[in-house]
């Protein structure tokens, strides 16, 4: 059965610069950290569609959205600090795992 989208067609927000030249995350960091951005602002900084934008907040990949006027958004500040946990708990893990393999060796 297909995933039901809760969120109805959304459009780009007008108030959201496009990526110059396709996606980049340094386009999204240079916003400022407040501005609402709806799934297919984040799509298209992400290189990816609406709907694996929503997919991915389901999983936790991404912060968890806010209903503004009737939409789904995140902040961009939201965003990134949210990629920046998960990069610092990958990073935790990867010492851990190094540390047990070193601990092995003999």
């Amino acid at each position: 059965m297909p995933d039901p989208d809760p969120t109805p067609a959304v459009q780009e927000s007008p108030a959201v610069p496009a990526a110059p030249t396709g996606p980049s995350l340094a386009a999204l960091a240079a916003l400022d950290r407040s501005t609402p951005l709806t799934a297919a602002d984040l799509a298209r900084f992400l290189g990816r569609c609406p709907k694996s934008i929503h997919r991915a907040a389901r999983r936790g990949e991404l912060p968890a959205p806010f209903r503004l006027l009737g939409r789904l958004c995140w902040t961009a500040g939201a965003v990134l600090e949210h990629f920046g946990q998960r990069q610092g708990e990958a990073l935790k893990q990867g010492a851990r795992r190094d540390a047990r393999i070193r601990a092995l060796a003999p």
